[in-house]
């Protein structure tokens, strides 16, 4: 049945590691938003970059998981604090959130090593939901589990991050060194609706993750492996394996693979003549597919990321 369908994707959607979407968004391997994971991250490499990013999941699936976003993080005040921002338009059946968040950042010098740096990070965000019922088939209308009335729905939350990078700013003479911690969704609450029941009222979970990894430079190249661990309530644990090869402002290439099957290859192109304070334009694509639990769906997804970037 149609409604079980619906269900069904809410729950992935809800607790799977790629479909976090309506409670974290999914972390995307192109990588220019991940200050939205960790906010330590906000210009944590001292540049200012700004853009767009797009995903659509499970291609030719209706009511598939798809995400919009716009967003901005810049050092300011000597680089010692970074800010950052984003908007956030998340689709997955008839459920929507839409997000407004802002990043702070602060930079400090550790110690372990010649200029190394520890940052920290907050992040205050407020996200919407709506769930519309008329883009669901119900077949039993006094089923106690169906979900009504769960329109313009705000909630407050925030989240805390710490990254350490071996060097303040990563530059080709010597392998760059990293690592982070984060927790997102510090507020648990529930998102009302008029029902009482158990999916009448969502509850916001506690969640975190950790990363870390390295740069290898070879002449005016590196090769970027790191993995990524998320965490949620209850006892979910997943993982993403990844590793990018990047040619100083001319281009970038990536595989990834993640826990319930997702392995994804991308690509992108640097342009840098001609713009503003040398800032370079970053147009990246991702397609993925899913090796395991929807193989036999047509289970690809597509990714497109254009940012912005340049030193101040």
């Amino acid at each position: 049945m149609v409604r079980y369908i619906t269900i069904s994707i809410f729950f992935i959607a809800t607790t799977g590691y790629g479909l976090f979407a309506q409670q974290l968004p999914y972390r995307s391997p192109l990588g220019s938003t991940d200050f939205i994971y960790n906010p330590g991250l906000t210009s944590v490499e001292d540049f200012m970059e700004f853009g767009a990013f797009y995903r659509q999941q499970w291609l030719g699936f209706s009511g598939a998981p798809a995400t919009a976003q716009a967003f901005i993080h810049v050092p300011v005040i000597h680089r010692k604090v970074s800010l950052g921002g984003f908007l956030q338009h998340d689709e997955v059946g008839p459920f929507t959130t839409n997000s407004l968040a802002l990043t702070y950042a602060y930079k400090t010098e550790l110690g372990l090593r010649s200029d190394d740096q520890i940052t920290f990070g907050l992040s205050t965000s407020f996200q919407q939901y709506q769930y519309a019922s008329n883009q669901s088939i119900i077949a039993d209308t006094d089923d106690p589990q169906t979900i009504v009335d769960f329109n313009n729905t705000g909630r407050f939350n925030a989240g805390f991050g710490m990254v350490y990078t071996s060097r303040y700013r990563f530059e080709y003479d010597e392998t760059w060194f990293f690592f982070g911690l984060a927790a997102n969704q510090l507020v648990r609450s529930k998102i009302p609706s008029s029902s009482s029941n158990a999916l009448g009222n969502l509850n916001r979970v506690f969640a975190a993750n950790t990363f870390f990894g390295l740069r290898q430079p070879f002449d005016f190249a590196y090769l970027e492996p790191s993995i990524w661990l998320h965490f949620s309530e209850p006892n979910l644990i997943a993982y993403s394996v990844n590793l990018n090869y990047e040619i100083e402002d001319t281009f970038w290439t990536g595989v990834s693979y993640a826990s319930g099957g997702q392995a994804s290859l991308q690509a992108g192109i640097i342009l840098k003549d001609g713009f503003l304070q040398d800032g370079k334009l970053r147009i990246g694509i991702l397609g993925g597919y899913n090796l395991q639990q929807l193989a036999s769906n047509n289970s690809f997804g597509l990714e497109c990321l254009i940012g912005y970037r340049f030193n101040l």
